[in-house]
């Protein structure tokens, strides 16, 4: 850990003395480094995707899984409910809930199976639950 932080300080000292040898032109040049590194690094990381290595294999033996069982409200909202098997019945469990992302204009329960199963597999009873979502209107622009 200590040597990545060197590693990091040193890149940045070599970017800075670059940058001031270089003038103006060092700067555009680091400018358009730094935004094409990104960009790379931006694709790489989406495609790798950091749940690619949570999924888990998923049986009986594993946990049960109830899939869209409803909830008391008026829009259909469903969630899915991941229970982990071996549970002490006579312990106190604790539920992880995932609230899948979207601004409340998108977004489904589905998004959270792969960090349900992983956290069942470590003793976790998950939820995942699907919530009313604004219907946002297409506005064309003439």
């Amino acid at each position: 850990m200590k040597s990545e932080k060197l590693r990091v300080i040193l890149i940045i000292a070599v970017i800075i003395i670059l940058a001031a040898v270089l003038g103006w032109i060092g700067c555009i040049i680091l400018f358009a480094a730094v935004f094409f590194g990104s960009a790379v690094g931006s694709i790489i990381y989406t495609v790798t995707k950091p749940t690619a290595s949570m999924k888990v294999s998923w049986d009986e033996s594993v946990g049960s899984e109830y899939i869209d069982l409803s909830y008391d409200n008026d829009y259909g909202n469903c969630y899915d409910l991941y229970i982990p098997s071996g549970l002490d019945t006579d312990k106190d469990q604790s539920l992880v809930l995932y609230i899948h992302g979207g601004g409340f204009t998108g977004g489904s329960k589905d998004s959270g199976t792969v960090w349900c199963k992983y956290l069942a597999t470590k003793g976790y009873i998950t939820a995942s639950a699907d919530y009313t979502v604004f219907k946002i209107p297409f506005v064309r622009i003439v």
